[in-house]
């Protein structure tokens, strides 16, 4: 979302403003590279109600200035309501791009907004599919995210055969990504791998890789800046990605792009995905992660999802909602 928004801020003649209701913990307002942004927050009993109050009111009052606005909103929750209940009494176009797990039944918003007149992005045909078969409502455009190019590596040195990179969450499943890293150990029992992330599970897998064989082989280093983690990815042979769900999976395409081999569970953008292996059977995956230590590779040519293509692509839809009206 911050490298869209600054990708948007460079467009001529396009002002961004940004109204946030969750964070940060401070209602002042601020710049943010040339955007105004308006912390909407509220703490204490009645929080969620006072923060949507919040943010009708400044979205309210940008809307009497600027009566022109497209309304874009992320994530099918609360600001996908606030921005709905605008767009009901303004008249204006609104746009929600679907964030993640926002497509699952668990979202208690999608009873109200999913069958609502808003133009509905998905991030990848899993991500649109989930969508469909939660609420048999289809998605009205897929726009991928994006890398930037600047971002990319070639790096030649690959100190480590294996990384992992994620929240350390039940989501990510990293319980399955150790059980493959022991396949692994009986064909390359020298292999070395990384863990990078942090989250409530560390302990709990640190426990477990220790449990199985793996302390000369994993080593967890906690979150680290991203740039750090790009030069990491960029020093790995694959990447091993084991997540039972992902509306897009952005760190898969960037392990493209810095040189590793993909290896992951099919969900999110992986199926979409050239050079890249996906499946659930833990024998087939231990194997291909294997062949990719085993085998040299070539940065990816991840044109398709270049961070300008997301620019054109929104800026295309943009236009095209701004010449029509909302029924």
């Amino acid at each position: 979302m911050q490298l869209l928004a600054k990708a948007l801020m460079e467009v001529d003649g396009l002002q961004l403003h940004i109204i946030s209701l969750h964070y940060p913990q401070n209602n002042a307002p601020y710049r943010w590279h040339g955007a105004q942004v308006y912390p909407c927050a509220s703490k204490g009993p009645g929080a969620k109600t006072r923060t949507r109050i919040a943010a009708f009111r400044q979205l309210t009052k940008l809307l009497k200035q600027y009566p022109e606005a497209f309304l874009h909103s992320f994530w099918m929750t609360d600001a996908c309501l606030v921005t709905h209940l605008a767009n009901r009494r303004f008249g204006v176009n609104h746009l929600v791009t679907l964030m993640g797990q926002d497509a699952r039944p668990t979202n208690r918003y999608l009873n109200l907004l999913s069958s609502a007149s808003i133009t509905k992005v998905g991030l990848s045909l899993f991500h649109a599919e989930q969508f469909f078969t939660t609420t048999g409502t289809k998605v009205d455009h897929i726009i991928p995210w994006g890398v930037p190019w600047r971002s990319a590596s070639q790096a030649v040195n690959k100190k480590y055969d294996v990384i992992g990179v994620g929240s350390l969450i039940p989501l990510k499943q990293y319980d399955y990504f150790i059980d493959l890293l022991v396949l692994v150990k009986k064909k390359v029992p020298s292999f070395s791998a990384l863990l990078v992330g942090d989250g409530p599970e560390r302990q709990q897998l640190e426990a477990l890789a220790i449990k199985k064989g793996l302390t000369d082989n994993l080593t967890f280093t906690g979150a680290l800046p991203r740039a750090k983690v790009l030069s990491l990815m960029a020093q790995s042979k694959v990447f091993l990605h084991t997540s039972s769900y992902e509306s897009f999976g952005f760190v898969l395409v960037e392990a493209l792009q810095q040189g590793a081999h993909v290896v992951a569970t099919p969900v999110g953008i992986a199926p979409e995905l050239s050079n890249t292996v996906t499946g659930t059977d833990s024998q087939s995956l231990s194997e291909r992660i294997i062949d990719g230590i085993l085998q040299s590779f070539d940065a990816e040519n991840v044109t398709n999802f270049s961070l300008s293509r997301v620019v054109d692509a929104y800026l295309e839809l943009y236009t095209a909602q701004k010449q029509t009206t909302n029924p």
